[in-house]
This record gives C-alpha cells, structure tokens and sequence, in this order.
C-alpha cells in the first residue's frame, strides 16, 4: 500500500514529504522535469478531503487520507497521504 504519492492530475507519480526543522510539506516530482514544490498557502489554494479510511492490511493498521489539492497556478492533483502528512497540511494551509 503506497501512501503520500500523487495518484491523479497534475504531478502524478510524485511523492510528499515532510523535511527539515521547519517540518515543510514537499511535493516531489521527477517527470517530465524535476521540481520540488512547498505545499504551504503561497502555492495552494484549498485542499479537500475526498476519503478517509482506517483498516487493517495482514498484522498491520493502517490509516491513509485521500484529499484533492487546489494549486493557486490553477493545477490539482489527488493524492494519498498518511495521518501525519495530513495533518500537517492541515496546519499550513489553516
């Protein structure tokens, strides 16, 4: 189960991560150019949680949110993402 990948739209197949002290959301992306874009209120418009599920895959609990993010450039992506990640977009973006 892969999570904090981008699934659909724009930037699909990049990856989001939480990095530094500052704790910035990255998107990453490597096709067809290679672009680290911050996921903070500069650059997104709104998010919006399209599912939220909790569950269990074997031994393992899992817990992963779908969310659509809005870009101020005009571009969307879908992505999934872990508690943790959501979380702090959440606290970005608020």
């Amino acid at each position: 189960m892969a999570l904090n990948f981008v699934t659909a739209g724009n930037y699909k197949g990049g990856v989001i991560k939480i990095k530094g002290l500052k704790r910035r959301v990255i998107l990453n992306t490597s096709f067809p150019f290679y672009l680290n874009i911050e996921l903070n209120k500069k650059n997104v418009d709104r998010i919006e949680i399209i599912e939220q599920s909790k569950g269990t895959a074997g031994f393992l609990n899992y817990s992963k949110a779908q969310i659509a993010i809005y870009f101020k450039n005009g571009k969307k992506s879908l992505v999934e993402v872990d508690p943790e990640i959501y979380k702090r977009l959440n606290e970005l973006l608020f």
